[in-house]
């Protein structure tokens, strides 16, 4: 794709799309843009914003709360179903490298697996695996692997317990407009 065409996406989806109140056309163009990697049957709140569509996925019945920033730029973020995203998550897939004297960008996979929870204002950095059923505290800074059932948090954030492994979430249909 040529970088007007790109341009253009990127401004429709930021600029436009993430302001239309209605989850269903959201949802729809989402879903089409990514090629179907991003559910119809997900939720992406008002105000997220979305770098480099093409390497985000998302799965069934996740919920994606406004002004996050998912930034599939590096090496692309998978989450996976179920999972809850709260307002102004930050997830980079992307970030530059602070030993490189030009600044240099250094990509990473970010996977998040199903049925986690991510509270409000946690920053995502790139090469990062949380799996399953894992909690992020709110203000949390997580770069790393994480193992099954973690309940991590911190400005470094650490494993501070485990949830019950017999957790299956599903999370309530959302309201339409929103």
């Amino acid at each position: 794709m040529n970088e007007f065409l790109k341009g253009c996406v990127f401004y429709f989806i930021n600029h436009i799309l993430n302001k239309i109140p209605s989850r269903r056309f959201r949802m729809f163009f989402y879903s089409a843009f990514s090629r179907g990697k991003i559910s119809e049957q997900a939720s992406i709140g008002l105000g997220v914003k979305i770098l480099d569509i093409r390497r985000v996925k998302i799965g069934a019945n996740t919920n994606i709360n406004f002004d996050s920033i998912l930034d599939g730029r590096g090496g692309g973020i998978e989450i996976g179903v179920n999972v809850d995203i709260a307002p102004q998550v930050n997830i980079w897939s992307l970030e530059h490298d602070p030993n490189d004297s030009n600044h240099a960008s250094r990509a990473g996979i970010v996977t998040v697996g199903d049925n986690c929870w991510i509270a409000n204002r946690v920053t995502i950095l790139p090469n990062t695996c949380i799996l399953e059923n894992s909690i992020i505290a709110a203000n949390s800074i997580v770069k790393g692997s994480y193992k099954e059932n973690s309940v991590l948090m911190g400005d470094k954030a650490k494993i501070i317990g485990m949830r019950a492994t017999n957790i299956k979430i599903t999370l309530p249909p959302v309201r339409i407009f929103r």
